[in-house]
């Protein structure tokens, strides 16, 4: 019953982790489409959907959110995503060819963005937390939540990636293997810094 007990208090863990993570996503892309709104309304206009072909597209937006989001996280954490084959849009990589006239990938960066990076910081600050939570929880806690987060990591890229309609597009989304290592290596350092600081700062007052 015990162990029960915490593996629940790991999903909990796991829970509060990715609606952080999913909810910087939310807040980036739509930061990004009032941003590039222009873009988006000539995405719209190049289609001229009219009043049923614009219902939908806008379900097959909604329908698509999810992975866009999944592909945000995917970018911020630096693995990058694809808009298609041969096709890498990362903050250190950028190679796109054309895109589809699909209106919500108005929002996608137009070049390389190095700064953009910082947002891994989110993902390493997660990793604090979660450390910093599981302090009085036990060792087997935080390792249930750390094995959680990677076998995780791996299901939504597993969902975020696949073809979009065309051959040209055969490729979308983040890596099955690139994303899920650099995620869960940021995540893995941020919890490593609160139990290694601490250690060097020890080292220092004895001397």
């Amino acid at each position: 019953a015990i162990n029960q007990f915490r593996f629940t208090h790991s999903l909990i863990y796991l829970a509060k982790i990715w609606a952080i993570i999913f909810g910087f996503a939310s807040l980036v892309t739509g930061l990004s489409l009032i941003i590039n709104l222009r873009t988006v309304h000539n995405l719209t206009t190049v289609l001229q959907p009219g009043f049923i072909g614009g219902l939908l597209l806008l379900a097959l937006t909604i329908l698509y959110l999810p992975n866009f989001l999944i592909s945000t996280v995917a970018y911020f954490s630096g693995a990058g995503f694809a808009i298609g084959r041969e096709t890498l849009i990362a903050p250190l990589n950028f190679k796109l060819g054309e895109i589809p006239a699909l209106p919500i990938l108005g929002a996608l960066p137009t070049g390389r963005h190095p700064l953009y990076l910082i947002g891994a910081l989110i993902v390493i600050a997660v990793g604090v937390q979660v450390a910093i939570w599981t302090i009085d929880s036990g060792r087997n806690v935080l390792r249930q939540t750390i094995v959680l987060f990677i076998l995780s990591s791996f299901i939504f890229a597993y969902l975020g990636s696949g073809a979009l309609i065309t051959y040209e597009l055969g490729t979308v989304g983040p890596s099955l293997w690139r994303f899920p290592l650099l995620i869960s290596a940021e995540f893995l350092f941020g919890i490593g810094l609160v139990h290694v600081i601490p250690l060097i700062s020890q080292r220092f007052n004895r001397k």
